[in-house]
């Protein structure tokens, strides 16, 4: 509120406190309270211009500027009023303010009905302001033609219930902000102005002259208009929606009805005393009755239509949604049924790593990216098919009257059309989609063909993505073993039926063990021994790869220390982590704590991480990796070199060991190429300070050739397959028995097998 606004609204209530002080100090406050009226009216009309010029940016000047010479003419009749209570013979001016108060009716009225910026005027709006504007001409006709039909006092009864039932009606089909800020206030003065109008006049009826308590009447409801035009201007508002009209058909009909009433009712009367004119006039109000009724009626079916289609239409995309997929599918099912002759194909698409997207680049560049996705899918298919947004950057395509070559066509052309760069706001986007495609067969439903393609998306997503798969009922049946396999999963953890198991890890020099790497295992008491290729990934996939990170970590970290105490080393245990684990927060806290609990030092923690952990775009990764390492806890690179941009990794986080993946170990003794690349990584990681450990050995050759090549530790089937905690525990005694032996010399492989015998 300004400072200007401030002294307005204060001298406002000043002033009206001032009119209600004086009839309490006042014998007789006829000429008082009249003058205080004219007081408080010409504040609400400056007030009302103060508005009109704060609310221009807005495109309101001209509306709060009718509200101000409508109280400005309410003003001057009241001045005018005046004049005879100190010269009683001038009564030629009481007359001429009786005009002014009939007049202060048309500028609201033009008020009422102007059209706001940006908007688009209706016919039902026009004829409402014909018939308003009809009803005022005719009552103001009647007043002064036929003074024994309404006196002056109801015709301002009558003209306040009038403009009240005016902005009502305005207020109900306004829908954005300064306009609807405007109509209400508006709303509320012309309502409150009725009611207390009316008590005033019924008051002077029994007695209650000028000069009486009841001169309030005239001066709260302009004090109210003051308090509201307080209120700051918008300068911005929303856009409307057709479901705001349907909320307040009720309202708007009521107001539309009673105005209607009140001109066919004034026009009666004049018919009666004018049948001629009068009996024109009655036609004019039943013909804008009657066009304003049809009017309305056409705007309703076109708000009816409008919400249905928006009920069915994806906001962002402007494609179908899922309700109206799910109505598709089901009218599908019953032409279908009618006729066997026709198929129907669903493509369900699914982006590829769009969350790298969103992460990157914000929420708002992803959508535009959904948006010229959707653009692209209308241009890929035909126009009989219906194109839906299943939910965030999922689509389903709804193919009629076509085969399964034609299907595929279709799918191969969605996949080449989104793999192409995309150029948006600037930058350019490299996408691809996993499609699953399944086809009705004998018997399905809509529904049942949807969660097929769904299936077959999901199969494309595991097969490496960027692919296309076609449904098929072994789908089907894996689907429903993967999710056996995770109910199951959950039970074991609970059941205690996962165990962890070692495989060491040998200093390459030494030939001792420096270590042990943490693998699961898991045997189901139906089915067996479960391969972690088998359950892990579906861990990764429904999130329950935290609850089992956290249990394997939990496990190896007290036993490695159960170990070290036992022989009175300093063995170190390696633990891979999930991208699962690393996106949640409390992922760095469970480490530290779960080090606490164990007593492992945190120098003696491995942290296996592979490239799916930085390429998940989990946001803080680096400062993750950093504030481990700041604890003393080692971070390994697994798989080093099978990734896209490994090189760049080593520069950009913080690594202490690169793992050598076993595709570079495998015949390394046989592949010139393979031996050179080993060299290149062990140089390069000794130039970048960390340490290497080559995987998968299982020969001696394999094992000789890391060996040579400067590898610092090993591991593989060659010197052990993952053991048990007992089998460990023998090993190790092993080992110290071997060291103790005079005749041990750990310094070829041979011995490396020895010990792992």
């Amino acid at each position: 509120m300004t400072r200007t606004h401030r002294a307005l609204f204060f001298s406002a209530i000043v002033a009206q406190l001032a009119h209600a002080g004086m009839f309490l100090v006042l014998k007789d406050a006829t000429f008082a309270s009249n003058v205080v009226q004219v007081v408080i009216a010409l504040l609400c009309t400056v007030v009302c211009l103060v508005k009109a010029k704060e609310s221009a940016r807005a495109g309101f000047l001209l509306p709060w500027g009718l509200l101000a010479s409508s109280i400005f003419l309410w003003t001057a009749g009241q001045m005018l009023f005046v004049i005879p209570l100190i010269r009683p013979q001038a009564r030629l001016w009481e007359n001429a303010s009786n005009i002014l108060w009939l007049l202060f009716s048309f500028p609201f009225l033009l008020a009422s009905f102007v059209r706001s910026p940006g908007e688009r005027r209706d016919g039902a709006s026009w004829l409402d302001f014909a018939q308003a504007f009809l009803f005022f001409c005719t009552l103001f006709a009647l007043v002064f033609s036929h003074p024994s039909i309404i006196s002056l006092s109801q015709t301002y009864e009558v003209q306040s219930v009038a403009l009240a039932l005016a902005f009502a009606l305005r207020f109900s089909v306004s829908a954005r902000g300064e306009e609807r800020l405007f109509y209400r206030n508006a709303a509320v003065f012309t309502i409150s102005y009725a009611v207390f109008s009316i008590i005033g006049y019924v008051a002077e009826d029994h007695g209650f002259p000028s000069g009486s308590l009841m001169d309030l009447c005239w001066t709260v409801p302009f004090t109210l208009l003051s308090l509201l035009a307080m209120q700051p201007s918008l300068a911005t508002y929303p856009q409307s929606r057709p479901s705001q009209l349907l909320n307040s058909s009720g309202l708007h009909g009521i107001c539309a009805f009673g105005l209607a009433t009140m001109s066919l009712t004034a026009s009666g009367l004049l018919a009666r005393h004018r049948p001629l004119f009068g009996g024109w006039v009655v036609f004019v109000a039943f013909c804008l009755l009657a066009a304003r009724t049809i009017a309305r009626e056409l705007q309703l079916h076109r708000v009816h239509t409008q919400l249905e289609d928006f009920a069915l239409r994806d906001p962002l995309t402007g494609l179908a949604n899922r309700t109206a997929l799910e109505r598709a599918l089901v009218g599908r099912d019953e032409v279908e049924n009618r006729n066997s002759d026709r198929q129907t194909v669903v493509l369900f698409i699914d982006l590829d790593r769009f969350k790298l997207i969103n992460d990157g680049f914000g929420h708002h560049f992803g959508d535009l990216v959904l948006k010229e996705v959707s653009n692209l899918l209308r241009l890929a298919t035909r126009e009989q098919d219906l194109i839906a947004r299943q939910g965030g950057d999922e689509f389903v395509v709804l193919l009629d009257r076509i085969d399964l070559a034609g299907a595929q066509e279709v799918a191969d052309r969605i996949g080449t059309m989104i793999r192409k760069p995309i150029q948006i706001a600037g930058k350019t986007v490299h996408l691809s989609a996993s499609v699953g495609l399944a086809s009705r067969g004998f018997g399905e439903g809509g529904e049942t063909l949807l969660e097929d393609a769904d299936c077959a998306m999901y199969n494309a997503k595991s097969l490496g993505r960027d692919r296309i798969e076609l449904f098929t009922p072994e789908l089907l049946i894996k689907a429903k073993s993967a999710h056996t396999l995770h109910t199951d999963l959950r039970e074991a953890l609970a059941d205690g039926q996962i165990t962890v198991h070692y495989q060491p890890i040998y200093g390459c020099e030494s030939a001792e063990i420096k270590g042990f790497e943490a693998l699961v295992r898991w045997r189901h008491p139906k089915r067996g021994y479960i391969s972690p290729g088998d359950f892990i990934p579906i861990a990764e996939e429904t999130g329950l790869i935290v609850e089992l990170g956290q249990y394997v970590l939990r496990i190896a970290c007290a036993q490695c220390h159960a170990w070290n105490v036992q022989f009175g080393r300093e063995l170190a245990i390696s633990v891979n982590v999930s991208a699962r684990q690393f996106a949640d927060r409390g992922f760095i806290r469970t480490v530290t704590e779960t080090l606490e609990a164990s007593g492992l030092r945190p120098q003696l923690l491995k942290l296996e991480i592979t490239e799916t952990v930085l390429l998940g775009g989990y946001g803080g990764i680096g400062e993750m990796l950093s504030e481990l390492r700041s604890a003393g806890i080692k971070i390994a690179l697994d798989d080093f070199g099978t990734g896209y941009s490994s090189l760049s990794y080593l520069m950009n986080f913080p690594f202490d060991i690169l793992k050598i993946d076993r595709s570079f170990v495998s015949h390394i003794h046989h592949d010139f190429r393979r031996s050179e690349t080993v060299r290149k990584i062990v140089e390069l990681a000794a130039i970048l300070g960390m340490r290497t450990i080559a995987e998968g050995v299982e020969t001696a050759e394999e094992l000789a050739c890391v060996r040579d090549l400067g590898c610092d530790f090993v591991q593989g089937y060659l010197l052990s397959r993952p053991l048990a905690p007992e089998a460990v525990s023998a090993l190790l005694s092993l080992e110290i028995k071997a060291a103790q032996s005079p005749s041990s010399k750990p310094v070829h492989s041979g011995h490396f097998t020895a010990l792992a015998s």
